[in-house]
């Protein structure tokens, strides 16, 4: 039992965000979305690396969209349904927390999780996909509107 929860567990989470991440780009359809994120999960959870990887930071995964839904729950009466969404200063604010973050982040990082070894190269190219990831999405949200 304690097997089946052990893959289990990572499986729904890997199918979750991949599902979440084809569902919000609308690149194919509900039904394809779904047979591609559940191969993705099976992938996922055939390597034990990530496995282990997904249970270590689970919980830190788990705060954080808690606290992203608190802050959607408070911020909810504030929004207008007639304004479009633009994505650019938030960005901008997460992009200079990046940055900051991978300034004094390594430190912290290697005091949290001493058993990952992770030099500070593979730190900042992290960091730096990051902000690239960032980017694209505020050129893809730029060019809906």
């Amino acid at each position: 039992m304690a097997d089946l929860i052990y893959v289990f567990v990572p499986f729904i989470f890997a199918f979750a965000i991949a599902y979440g991440a084809l569902e919000t780009s609308k690149i194919f359809s509900k039904r394809v979305a779904g047979v591609l994120s559940m191969a993705l999960a099976f992938f996922a959870v055939s390597s034990s690396q990530v496995v282990e990887i997904i249970y270590a930071y689970l919980p830190y995964a788990t705060v954080a969209f808690i606290a992203v839904f608190f802050i959607s729950f408070i911020l909810s009466p504030f929004k207008s349904e007639d304004k479009k969404k633009d994505f650019t200063m938030i960005l901008a604010i997460l992009g200079l927390l990046v940055v900051f973050m991978i300034n004094i982040g390594y430190d912290v990082f290697l005091n949290a999780f001493p058993s990952y070894a992770v030099d500070l190269e593979n730190f900042m190219y992290a960091g730096g996909l990051i902000l690239i990831a960032m980017l694209l999405f505020v050129a893809y949200q730029r060019g809906k509107t």
